[in-house]
């Protein structure tokens, strides 16, 4: 973890990336919030 406190680094220095999606879990079944659009296209 950097000083900053939100920084995050691989033990190695090796290249990496976090992905994240926002749900609801609902009675019917979890909903994605926010989406990237389609798959391979960010």
């Amino acid at each position: 973890m950097g000083t900053d406190g939100w920084t995050a680094r691989t033990k190695d220095g090796s290249l990496s990336c976090q992905y994240e999606h926002s749900l609801a879990i609902t009675k019917n079944g979890p909903i994605i919030l926010i989406s990237q659009g389609e798959e391979g296209t960010y």
